[in-house]
């Protein structure tokens, strides 16, 4: 005698299903296409407004609110429309994080209480760890903070405000690639490097020296460190303070030349991520 068995059918929806059945275009679209019509500091033509609301839709749920958030930032701090528009556009189709962190450091770095920068020196700075930054975008944002403050702090840097937006938005950008972001290497370099138990480096040549070798990878402070001290020692090859900047230098390079190498065989798992 045959037995049947009932089967239970279970519909499984997959994440770009969900995406697709959660994607409001029609919602974004009036959204973004009524606030460029009656907004006072747009007040944008139907002609006009319509291509640019369409193209706002396609980047489905959110897409208005990033765009509005993003544009309206920038035409408060002097951006003309035109332009707002037009760099506010891409975050339609971008994450909320991205769009957060872009909000974040522009307006950190256009504050006059803060880096005060130019317009477009802080616009620059803002799409360089957001929307073209693909590492974490919350620990871009850390990474930038603290350098950015570490930099101004006339007990640490202290370089002026102006020159600190470029250079913390440089070193954590370095930071791409690594889960733990590249401050916390930096500023243990940066320490190392000027201290009497190290190579009692210059304010300015420590700094350059602690931006190249944070690039490396988390493990920078600690192979230099103990390369440098190796070298320099009486019970390792003792070399000169000079020749023993070179060898722990020549010794932490290969940390970049380790994760490359990782790379190119096509591993999925990185030396940052061990």
């Amino acid at each position: 005698m045959r037995t049947f068995i009932p089967i239970l059918f279970v519909l499984v929806t997959t994440p770009s299903q969900a995406a697709i059945e959660s994607c409001s275009t029609t919602k974004e679209f009036v959204t973004t296409f009524e606030f460029l019509k009656q907004d006072e500091e747009f007040k944008v033509k139907d002609a006009e407004a319509q291509p640019i609301a369409l193209e706002v839709a396609s980047g489905c749920t959110g897409a208005a609110k990033r765009f509005i958030r993003i544009s309206k930032t920038l035409t408060r701090s002097g951006a003309t429309n035109k332009n707002a528009i037009q760099t506010a556009l891409p975050f339609a189709a971008a994450t909320d994080t991205e769009a957060e962190t872009f909000v974040a450091v522009f307006r950190r770095a256009i504050a006059e209480d803060s880096l005060d920068l130019e317009l477009g020196d802080a616009l620059k700075i803002a799409l360089k760890l957001s929307k073209n930054f693909s590492g974490d975008q919350k620990r871009v944002r850390e990474d930038f903070d603290r350098i950015a403050d570490f930099c101004a702090d006339s007990t640490k840097m202290g370089l002026p405000r102006l020159q600190c937006g470029e250079f913390a938005a440089e070193v954590a950008s370095q930071g791409e690639k690594y889960e733990e972001g590249v401050s916390k290497s930096f500023f243990a370099l940066f320490e190392y490097l000027k201290s009497e138990s190290g190579p009692q480096l210059t304010t300015a040549d420590a700094l350059q020296l602690s931006k190249k070798l944070a690039a490396r990878g988390p493990m920078s402070y600690d192979n230099f460190k103990q390369a440098y001290q190796y070298a320099s020692s009486e019970k390792g090859l003792k070399l000169a303070r000079a020749d023993a900047i070179q060898f722990a230098k020549k010794i932490s390079e290969l940390e970049k030349a380790s994760t490359n190498a990782v790379k190119t065989s096509g591993s999925a798992v990185s030396p940052a991520k061990k």
